[in-house]
């Protein structure tokens, strides 16, 4: 007849011990997951903590904009000064933040704003400091500078508010504002600093189709930028590679001549991160789809490029002197109201 064995108490605690330590491990796993694709987090409390006054990060920023603005005799910061003076929010965003913070840290082909007012507002600005600046007829941007030589890009937002607008959300680490007004961080962007720190693509919008076409008027810009991050060498997720793939095909079935059309101008307006694109889509949708319907825009893009640095030139109001200025307001105002020069 077979005894029944005694297993040590000792044995027992530790069995149960290293089970729910592995259960717990596991489920924090699990539930951390979906945080990789989309944040629930409640922004709020890390305002509350002010976590984004970063020493490091603000001394970065700012002494970059110590560097004087191409086209003119003023710094980044004078300019930035200049506007916050006038009234207006202004808040640095994009390519511009992510470059100067990234790992491999470099200087950002241009430095993208949003400010609080309207385009007239942001002219009236412009036309009384007499700086040099470039505004296409009917476009939503602002050039302050040299338009061909890392210039201040201006987004006016129209009154539009800044916390809680899913406009604005891009790629986290596009995503970072800063501040310029009260020179820090602005707040609900943390998840951006950490993808930035793991040079990782992540969205935070729950409804990816939704996100994918929101701005109106740029349709599919952020497949395009997508293929250009991955070609800088950011990583990204298996869903997020199948979530642009599949969107690329079925946008090519239903409208290919729009997506070329499309990406045509995309690459026009941003020539020099062509072979940064081409790369990213050979990695996201194949060498063979990519030499087809990529690499063999390079010649018609260099033409694009060229032609929209044209009208730029076209459309540039260069800066004149204070004297000249205060000449010509002073001899409005006569003319207005006593007719005539004395």
């Amino acid at each position: 007849m077979r005894k029944n064995r005694i297993i040590p108490q000792f044995l027992v605690n530790m069995v149960v011990f290293f089970g729910i330590a592995t259960f717990a491990v596991f489920s924090t796993q699990l539930s951390a997951a979906p945080n990789y694709y989309y944040s629930s987090i409640d922004y709020t409390e890390y305002q509350a903590l002010g976590v984004f006054q970063e020493v490091e990060q603000v001394e970065k920023i700012e002494a970059y904009l110590q560097n004087t603005v191409s086209g003119l005799t003023v710094s980044y910061r004078e300019v930035l000064d200049a506007l916050v003076a006038s009234g207006l929010q202004v808040f640095i965003k994009g390519g511009g933040i992510r470059d100067l913070l990234s790992l491999t840290a470099s200087d950002p082909h241009d430095l993208d704003i949003v400010v609080t007012g309207t385009m007239e507002d942001l002219i009236s600005t412009l036309n009384n400091t007499c700086w040099r600046y470039t505004h296409l007829p009917g476009g939503r941007v602002v050039y302050i500078g040299d338009h061909r030589n890392h210039p201040i890009e201006v987004f006016p937002l129209n009154g539009v508010p800044v916390a809680g607008n899913e406009n604005f959300l891009e790629f986290t680490i596009n995503d970072i504002l800063y501040d310029c007004n009260a020179k820090r961080f602005f707040y609900g962007f943390e998840i951006g600093f950490e993808d930035l720190r793991h040079d990782r693509l992540n969205i935070v919008a729950k409804d990816w189709s939704q996100w994918l076409y929101r701005d109106k008027g740029w349709d599919y810009h952020k497949i395009f930028r997508f293929w250009k991050m991955v070609g800088k060498g950011y990583v990204f997720s298996t869903e997020l590679a199948n979530f642009f793939y599949n969107e690329t095909m079925r946008v090519l079935r239903e409208n290919p001549e729009k997506f070329q059309r499309n990406l045509l101008v995309y690459l026009g307006s941003h020539y020099h991160c062509f072979d940064d694109l081409y790369h990213g889509s050979v990695a996201a949708m194949g060498y063979d789809w990519a030499q087809q319907n990529v690499l063999s825009l390079r010649e018609g893009v260099e033409k694009k490029s060229k032609d929209i640095e044209e009208k730029k030139d076209q459309y540039t109001y260069m800066p004149i002197s204070h004297e000249t200025y205060v000449k010509i307001k002073t001899y409005s105002f006569l003319l207005q109201n006593i007719g005539g020069f004395p």
